[in-house]
């Protein structure tokens, strides 16, 4: 019997909960709606054109507006355009670099593959990524070489990466701490 009454006021609970919830968002969307037809209404008026004599004046202020509401949509259209364009142009430079890499750290080869970073960027150039290797290949530091030529940190910061993926073989009577250089010179593909 007591276990029935609690269903029934937890039934209750989760009822009137619904029933509030429901007023709760219709009275939002009454407010939205409100709202969104102040709105369409200050619209209306911007762009009617009223043509009686009388308010000729109104009507060369509405005009005026509208034209400064159109000339400020031109101008955001062709900023936008002109952005996708330099967009394109990055995107299209980028593809046209290739790079190729290279290595010096005495008595030490690479193992697999020097890796190659994940952006290119859209200048030719070199980027040289001094490393620390320790005795088991592992890149455990690494820092921009004066022989970089390329500005764009986006590019260097991508060879840092990848300078620390790379591993180099194991040699356990070099150094604690072995430093060499991980060159990547950036081309434009012919």
């Amino acid at each position: 019997m007591n276990g029935s009454k609690f269903l029934q006021v937890l039934t209750l609970l989760v009822c009137l909960g619904m029933a509030y919830f429901c007023y709760k968002t219709y009275s939002e969307a009454k407010q939205m709606h409100a709202e969104s037809q102040e709105f369409l209404a200050k619209a209306d008026s911007l762009l009617s054109v009223d043509t009686t004599q009388n308010a000729a004046k109104p009507v060369a202020r509405t005009t005026a507006r509208t034209a400064g509401l159109f000339e400020q949509l031109f101008s955001d259209l062709k900023k936008d355009s002109k952005e996708s364009q330099r967009k394109k142009a990055r995107a299209k430079a980028a593809k046209k670099i290739i790079v190729t890499m290279d290595y010096r750290i005495e008595d030490r080869y690479v193992i697999y593959d020097l890796k190659a970073p994940d952006y290119l960027g859209d200048e030719p150039g070199v980027v040289g990524i001094q490393v620390v290797v320790d005795r088991f290949g592992d890149v455990k530091k690494t820092s921009v070489h004066s022989a970089t030529t390329i500005t764009d940190e986006n590019v260097i910061d991508a060879a840092r990466k990848a300078a620390l993926k790379t591993h180099f073989n194991s040699n356990l009577d070099a150094p604690e701490k072995q430093n060499g250089v991980i060159t990547y010179n950036y081309k434009l593909q012919q």
